[in-house]
């Protein structure tokens, strides 16, 4: 890790803001916090052109918007700027969980807000990108495992998205009877290669 480390220090030494995050979740007592922050910095090792001073806005801050305040104290890990290069998502989402984690995020409660939060926040999809630990699990056990928390919170996802006009209809479609879109929702539910389970990236 202290590699890693190192070289990301360099690459942000013009961005205090942004270091200081990153130093905050090394150095956490929380052990999951540290794991985490280790994935981040792996993987920002691997693309340093991805994530670059330039490309990032914010790292690790609460979310702006608080529609129907989902989840008060929610956080996103990196937030790329909204200028920015055309491929990239609007937000990133770093989970280093091994499977039995996995198997468990349909009841986790802080684990469903934030991704809530999520929904609240992109106009489509592709703005976001769960970045998942590779060494960990494999993306059959992380597809069922939202596909599980899909099934069990469907009619509170579906509300969040109906919210939020422009993935609604990017999502589901446009012009359809509440009814209609429920349905599509569904179908995306129920087929793990469907566009719904695109924001997961290994």
């Amino acid at each position: 890790m202290l590699e890693n480390y190192i070289e990301v220090a360099h690459t942000f030494r013009n961005r205090p803001d942004l270091w200081k995050k990153i130093e905050e979740g090394a150095l956490s007592s929380n052990a999951a916090m540290r794991e985490g922050t280790q994935h981040m910095l792996s993987t920002f090792k691997k693309n340093p052109k991805k994530y670059t001073p330039e490309n990032i806005e914010h790292l690790d801050m609460k979310f702006e918007k608080g529609l129907d305040d989902i989840c008060a104290n929610c956080r996103y890990d990196v937030k790329f700027n909204t200028n920015r290069n055309e491929g990239l998502p609007l937000f990133e989402e770093f989970k280093s969980y091994n499977s039995e984690t996995w198997s468990k995020i349909a009841n986790d409660k802080g684990f469903i807000k934030q991704f809530e939060s999520y929904l609240q926040e992109v106009d489509e999809i592709k703005d976001l990108a769960y970045v998942i630990n590779s060494n960990k699990a494999n993306i059959n056990e992380v597809k069922q495992a939202f596909k599980e928390m899909f099934k069990n919170k469907k009619d509170e996802l579906f509300e969040i998205i109906l919210k939020n006009n422009t993935l609604k209809d990017n999502l589901l479609g446009k012009g359809l009877t509440k009814s209609e879109a429920k349905n599509v929702f569904g179908d995306l539910i129920n087929s793990t290669d469907s566009v719904l389970y695109n924001f997961i990236k290994f």
